[in-house]
């Protein structure tokens, strides 16, 4: 008997870890700059993750909510598009 409960509180406290590790990966927020190869800033690149999509500023400034190993991707026309995997 003393086993079988072990068992079952062991299956509750792990299915209650799953849940809570599921609900902590939550967005979160990165910003960054673009820049050029002469460190210029570029503008109105398009800046995308899983979760959200944003243009540069008129000074290359971004901010953007992504989700634990997403990958930002940048994208304008007449620059090669770039993927970076975030982690935190």
């Amino acid at each position: 008997m003393l086993a079988e409960e072990t068992m079952k509180y062991l299956y509750n406290l792990s299915y209650f870890l799953i849940i809570s590790s599921i609900f902590s990966y939550q967005p979160t927020t990165v910003t960054g700059i673009v820049l050029d190869e002469n460190n210029n800033p570029i503008q109105y690149v398009f800046v995308s993750s899983k979760t959200d999509q944003y243009y540069t500023d008129k000074n290359g400034n971004f901010i953007l909510l992504y989700n634990f190993n997403d990958t930002l991707i940048f994208k304008k026309i007449g620059y090669s598009e770039l993927e970076i995997q975030v982690n935190p």
